[in-house]
């Protein structure tokens, strides 16, 4: 009797470690450069936009704003960037994330305005990077309706 408890104890701890190292193993993309790529699975950055008076020497007179993207990664890493000086000042606009569908979760749009003309930046993630989008806008009137301006790429961040 104790000798059928032992093999079927061998058996049964046999049978859990075979299943335990050979299971099928987890599937890691590869890009084409042979590096991992783990953008899929991991949490994106913290985006925070940030404005600063511009020390600049406009020749008119009229403030300008630098609007800089500090980016704070997982691992704790922050990097900034100036995206541009623009005239007049900078704010972000409301409902974060919900303004436009190709947004990153968790952003918002800024809106960079002066004079009946400025700018709209987003944050979208792009096939190799995150992209900072900037779009034209001008004020209407009845007498005039402004062209539809496209968003172009004018800035990027690394996964």
């Amino acid at each position: 009797m104790k000798t059928k408890v032992i093999i079927l104890l061998l058996v049964l701890g046999f049978l859990v470690y075979f299943k335990l190292h050979n299971a099928t193993p987890s599937v890691i993309k590869t890009n084409q450069n042979g590096n991992t790529d783990t953008t899929q699975t991991t949490t994106p950055p913290v985006f925070s936009w940030r404005y600063t008076v511009a020390s600049s020497l406009n020749p008119d007179g009229n403030p300008q704003t630098n609007l800089f993207l500090d980016v704070t990664y997982t691992d704790g890493q922050t990097k900034s960037k100036l995206i541009s000086v623009e005239n007049g000042s900078c704010n972000a606009l409301p409902e974060p994330g919900k303004a436009d569908t190709d947004m990153l979760e968790h952003t918002t749009i800024v809106q960079c305005y002066y004079a009946g003309q400025g700018f709209l930046y987003k944050i979208v993630r792009g096939e190799r990077a995150y992209q900072i989008l900037q779009k034209e806008f001008e004020e209407g009137s009845p007498e005039y309706i402004p062209p539809e301006q496209e968003y172009k790429s004018v800035a990027e961040f690394p996964f």
